[in-house]
């Protein structure tokens, strides 16, 4: 498993966990990575295309997602965005979130 595809699979799993301890459950429907560098730093964007039911506790984890942390094996997460939101008309709301990890 490459370094970017092992940093998404721990940031997938950190995800379900939250939405689970905010009490809701969070679907991760797709996701991708892709390398990244800077002039001093190497890691990985990733992007993750996740759904849930319209609810409070959604909106307030969506809200505090740039603060969102999760334990990492050799990179961190430098930055957590929301990209796009939408709602299916059904009740459920589809959004697309992006990360940074950069290695340690």
């Amino acid at each position: 498993m490459t370094d970017a595809a092992a940093a998404f699979s721990q940031l997938r799993r950190g995800l379900v966990a939250s939405a689970k301890t905010a009490g809701f459950e969070l679907c991760v429907a797709v996701g991708a990575s892709r390398p990244w560098s800077s002039s001093l730093f190497t890691g990985s964007r990733h992007t993750a295309v996740v759904g849930a039911e319209a609810s409070p506790a959604f909106d307030a984890w969506l809200a505090a997602l740039p603060e969102f942390e999760v334990p990492m094996t050799r990179q961190f997460l430098a930055d957590a965005s929301v990209v796009e939101h939408t709602a299916d008309g059904r009740g459920r709301e589809i959004v697309t979130i992006e990360f940074l990890t950069v290695a340690e």
